[in-house]
């Protein structure tokens, strides 16, 4: 189920009273509306991106570190179009036409930057691309359980090439999971991408954009990804497939790597994919941490 928040209720001891939103509205970013609530006060602004068909309002996402994030910041979650409390846009878009949207946004809403951005899973792909468009405008990021770059693409390669030699499906789910994978990237209007994305319009544009130069990043990672990534292959992999996945995910960490030369990996010891929900006081000293870097222009500790 499915709820939508105006406040935060929360503990006496998390805050001592209800969170109000200090802005609590839908803003006009071309024809249609973006929803946008922003909580606290502070000198440093925090844009919440939520992941591939997720949206800031939805019950599950940000609700437990905004309470202590906003004791002395501006946090700021929305809605991308067609998802919660966002009016549909034109479909499909990409990547970098959601980028601008959420600057047009962040305009009406007189958010003003520099931001600190907090992306979960696909959320990374946005922020990734709002600094490419707006140099100066993010000042630092936290990514939560993201995926490397060229996951997606992987993916994708992987289940054409197993196609092609017709290699057999072990289960139905196995298939059925395959077949997605490559809908989902050759048809930006498949049901099951409730965004409407151009999923392989925005890899390509992905690809293109610059890195985050000397600004504090932190990659943090949940401990299911890490410790199952170069075990043995799972069951209905053939080999050969699997030591391609290997290969493209050794690619793809180390490509993460490049993106600041102030770049922070942190594991999870919860071996969730929300973070942000599963493991909140990891992700909030992760943000504190990011702050204190920014503050004191200082390289991350290690």
């Amino acid at each position: 189920m499915f709820t939508y928040i105006t406040s935060f209720n929360v503990t006496s001891n998390q805050i001592g009273n209800s969170i109000k939103p200090i802005v609590d509205s839908k803003f006009d970013v071309g024809g249609f509306k973006l929803y946008m609530a922003c909580y606290g006060k502070g000198s440093n602004t925090i844009i919440l991106e939520s992941g591939y068909n997720g949206y800031g309002t939805y019950e599950e996402e940000w609700q437990k570190i905004i309470p202590e994030l906003s004791l002395s910041n501006k946090v700021c979650l929305y809605d991308r179009a067609g998802l919660g409390e966002s009016d549909k846009g034109p479909v499909p878009y990409s990547v970098k036409e959601a980028s601008q949207r959420l600057d047009t946004l962040l305009e009406k809403a007189n958010i003003t930057p520099p931001y600190l951005m907090v992306g979960h899973s696909w959320g990374n792909f946005h922020i990734r691309m709002y600094n490419h468009l707006y140099p100066g405008e993010v000042k630092g990021a936290l990514f939560i359980d993201s995926p490397t770059y060229t996951n997606m693409y992987k993916d994708v390669l992987i289940r054409e090439e197993w196609d092609q030699i017709k290699y057999p499906y072990t289960t139905e789910a196995l298939k059925r999971d395959h077949n997605t994978y490559i809908e989902l990237w050759d048809n930006p209007l498949h049901p099951r991408n409730e965004e409407g994305i151009d999923l392989k319009l925005s890899q390509q544009q992905i690809m293109s954009t610059s890195t985050f130069g000397d600004l504090p990043l932190i990659w943090f990672k949940s401990s299911w990804g890490v410790s199952n990534m170069y075990k043995k292959s799972p069951k209905g992999w053939p080999a050969e497939y699997w030591q391609k996945d290997r290969i493209w995910q050794a690619y793809g960490i180390t490509s993460m790597k490049q993106l600041s030369s102030n770049f922070k990996y942190v594991k999870s010891s919860e071996g969730k994919h929300s973070l942000q929900w599963h493991d909140p006081d990891s992700t909030v000293k992760l943000v504190k941490e990011l702050i204190l870097a920014i503050n004191n222009k200082s390289q991350l500790i290690q």
